[in-house]
């Protein structure tokens, strides 16, 4: 039997420090530095930047549901045996459960609530309650996810994520600035041979997805990486941090994305806001060399005029993407509309919003889409009162944990800040980086 009234004895290496924080008391609750918990730890970090969020049939159609790859599903299952295996010998002590848990397990169950009145109370057919269950499974599976990770980390383990993530940010955005080159300067046929997702931009510039399938996903992960880099500034770290800044913010302009592009502006005040707690004095080097990567490639490359001609398109409504994701989120909608209270069931805006054809479609290709706004695409599945339940999981996974170590709390906090505003741009809801942000609030909160 595992005794919870009291917290297991760290075992193997001792605790690492958090981020310079230096070594405060032993935690207990969670997994204990030992290389075996790095290895799996890392594995969960790798497994959430491999996850492919865009996946096309061979007739350009999308599968019905995007779920989590087999690998982000075993590394779970490994993950969850450790943990398991840890239990029984008595190694590890399961948290009592938080509040951010509570609110993070009623806001699931609320979503399946509102699906089941959405079915019962208006006219559906089997393949609409089959998107239900299918959908509502695999929200059910990113929680369980979740919480595994938010009660078995320890603090160090958290902070070992962080830098996992950002050494994930800096190969992702080196990956890029190579297929960036190999499709702009010097052909070597490198994105073909890797099968690179990359679209084109302006001036016959071919912005890098990397693994992702968006050049916006490229974009959200760098700037991850980049503020991660700053937090990791020390004397030990400092020249890999700045090398490693500066790789990411040449992966966020070279990605020419709207979104990212848009939501830095509001990161960097926030940030401005918390620096003393999130960036130490050292930060200012990286910024200062991550300036003179921007300046370089604003002048000297292909990269200033397509984003100056996706900002004027975007502006007079010329652009492509902007206007598909506009005509999606009004058709969401259209659909909560029909459904004023309930929504019409969770994953259900797929079957409901109206088809659209796309040019890079193959002739009679049935594509179907989810609103690419989550609050609005959650406004027509479950109504507004799940988009109200949304924001207060956002509100009370920011909401402080006093008794963490205050560089990683304010870190972790970042990321809820850029999940709330990536939503208004994408929906990754259904996506495993959401609940892993999500599971690292979860670890830190107060014992």
């Amino acid at each position: 039997m595992v005794d919870l009234s009291r917290p297991a004895e760290p075992v193997g290496v001792a605790s690492r420090p958090a981020f310079g924080e230096g070594r405060g008391p032993e935690l207990g609750y969670g997994l204990a530095w030992t290389r075996p918990n790095v290895a799996v730890v890392s594995l969960v970090v790798i497994a959430v930047f491999l996850e492919r969020f865009e996946r096309i049939n061979d007739d350009g159609s999308y599968p019905l549901l995007p779920v989590p790859d087999v690998f982000f599903l075993g590394v779970a299952g490994v993950f969850a045996a450790k943990v398991a295996l840890d239990l029984s010998r008595g190694r590890l002590v399961l948290r009592p459960r938080g509040r951010k848990d509570i609110v993070l397990v009623s806001f699931v169950a609320l979503l399946g609530a509102l699906s089941l009145l959405a079915l019962l109370t208006q006219p559906s057919d089997v393949a609409s309650g089959v998107q239900v269950v299918k959908t509502l499974t695999h929200v059910v599976v990113l929680l369980g996810i979740a919480l595994l990770l938010g009660h078995a980390l320890s603090r160090d383990l958290v902070a070992h994520a962080m830098r996992v993530y950002f050494v994930g940010a800096v190969a992702v955005a080196g990956l890029a600035i190579v297929q960036a080159v190999d499709q702009n300067l010097v052909s070597l046929g490198i994105a073909d041979a890797l099968n690179l997702i990359s679209r084109a931009g302006a001036n016959d510039f071919v912005r890098p997805c990397s693994i992702f399938s968006e050049p916006a996903y490229l974009g959200y992960a760098s700037l991850g990486g980049m503020v991660i880099g700053l937090s990791l500034i020390s004397e030990r770290h400092r020249i890999a941090a700045i090398l490693g800044c500066g790789v990411c913010m040449a992966g966020v302009l070279l990605a020419a994305a709207a979104g990212p592009l848009a939501v830095a502006v509001p990161l960097g005040i926030y940030a401005l806001v918390v620096r003393r707690r999130l960036f130490p004095r050292q930060a200012v080097v990286t910024l200062a060399a991550s300036a003179l990567v921007v300046v370089g490639l604003w002048f000297f490359t292909p990269v200033r005029s397509t984003i100056i001609y996706r900002a004027e398109d975007v502006s007079s409504g010329q652009d492509a993407s902007a206007e598909l994701r506009r005509k999606l989120n009004q058709g969401s909608i259209d659909v909560w509309r029909t459904a004023p209270l309930t929504g019409v069931g969770l994953g259900n805006s797929r079957g409901n919003l109206d088809k659209i054809d796309l040019s890079w479609a193959p002739p009679g290709a049935n594509v179907a889409f989810n609103s690419a706004n989550a609050y609005v695409n959650l406004l027509g599945e479950g109504g507004p009162l799940a988009v109200a339940a949304l924001a207060a999981v956002l509100l009370a996974l920011w909401w402080r944990n006093r008794q963490a170590p205050p560089r990683l709390e304010e870190l972790t906090r970042f990321f809820v800040v850029l999940l709330a505003l990536q939503f208004f741009i994408i929906n990754p809801l259904v996506m495993p980086p959401v609940w892993f942000w999500a599971a690292q609030r979860l670890a830190l909160q107060d014992e």
